[in-house]
This record gives C-alpha cells, structure tokens and sequence, in this order.
C-alpha cells in the first residue's frame, strides 16, 4: 500500500478486537522491514498523483477507498474494465488485509473472474462462519451469505434503463458490471428465469428460452 512509503509509523486502523488489533501489527511490522519507495511506488500505480490523497486524506480507510477508485479509474483508461475486490483475512475484521484489482478489456472475463471471487468467498465462509439457522432461516450476515432473491431488483433495475430489450447472455454481464463478487453468473441465470417464469420478464423474439433471448421488464 503507498501508504506505507508515506510515514514510518503504524497506521491507525478501525479493528473490532485485539486479535484484530494484534494482526494487523504483525502484517505492519513484515511489511515495514522493507518499505517500497516513492519512485516505486510511482511506477507501479503510473505516477504520482496517488500522493496528493495521502496528503490531503488523514483517515485510513478514506486514503483506502480513494487510492482504489482512482487506480481503476486509470486501469479503465486502458482495459475498460477495472474492479475492485476486498480480501479479509477473517470475518470479523473491518480492515482488508489488501485490495484485489481486476482490469480487462473483455465483458466475459469479468464474469469468469466474478465466478472465481464468488466460489472463493464461499469457501472462506465454509472454512470461518459454520451455517447458523434460526427462525428466519440462516442468521449469517448477508455480506457474507447474500440472498439469490436479491438479484432480482437489480436485473429489473437494469432492465428498466435499457431503451429496449437486451439479450440473456449481456443482461448476466450487466449485472456481474454493476454487482461484481456478489453472485455467480449461474445464480443470476437462475432469477433470471425465475423473473421470466413469473411473468415479470418477458421474451420478445420468441418463445425459446436461451442464451440470445431478447428480454425487456413486463409493463403493467
């Protein structure tokens, strides 16, 4: 993290317990045994304009959040695509332990990227947040165990901003751009079809259900 080339001292993050505390200043204490410097630093993010947010941003996870956007903002320039993806060492921490990035020219490489971020939070969730059932069905947090229904509002939501209708294949893609390493693309294809069997979307150009099957949201 640039930050680190920027002051000698800790960082001040935002922890929930000592453990989290603790890891954090053992990440800090390999990390500062060689600090990269600013002409590194430089090269790696494609100038220096990363430094004016460390000057002007004191609180770390803001320095965070603006470093991110702005180098996806430059990724972009030259892929077109750029999304960021926070890795957690442990649920319960509320610092990443670093930011994922992932820039590319192609739509259907951000899905397959999306597929792999999904499958591997699962397996984190697995491995650290065994299923927790109550009265209302799993208690886990939905950061963590997001619901399938929940794809529904955001394929109408884009659905109603499109001029016309939009092919199954490119809605999936839409939703991956605007939802990425939430769901996989075989999940958004479920409610997808569940939307169309209920009547809420519906097919234009034929009856046939496929990949190519234009769509447009149902009107009232």
């Amino acid at each position: 993290m640039p930050g680190a080339a920027c002051c000698c001292s800790i960082w001040e993050i935002s922890v929930d317990t000592d453990e989290a505390r603790q890891e954090h200043i053992e990440d800090w204490n390999r990390v500062a045994v060689e600090i990269p410097t600013i002409e590194k630093l430089d090269k790696a993010v494609g100038s220096e304009w990363w430094l004016k947010i460390f000057r002007d941003i004191v609180q770390p996870r803001q320095q965070r959040n603006e470093l991110v956007k702005g180098l996806c903002a430059r990724l972009e320039d030259l892929s077109r695509h750029a999304y960021p993806y926070e890795i957690l060492e442990k649920p319960h921490h509320t610092t990443p332990k670093y930011v994922l990035v992932f820039a590319s020219r192609y739509t259907g490489a951000v899905t397959l990227v999306n597929n792999a971020v999904v499958k591997a939070r699962d397996t984190f969730v697995e491995e650290h947040l065994p299923e927790e059932v109550g009265l209302w069905g799993d208690m886990r947090p939905d950061k963590w165990v997001p619901k399938p229904t929940d794809v529904r509002e955001g394929v109408r939501e884009i659905l109603r901003r499109e001029s016309g209708p939009i092919d199954r294949e490119r809605l999936v893609d839409k939703y991956v751009i605007c939802n990425f390493g939430v769901f996989r693309k075989e999940t958004i294809e479920k409610q997808i079809k569940a939307l169309y069997e209920d009547g809420e979307v519906i097919v234009t150009d034929s009856n046939r259900w496929n990949k190519k099957s234009l769509l447009r949201i149902a009107r009232s």
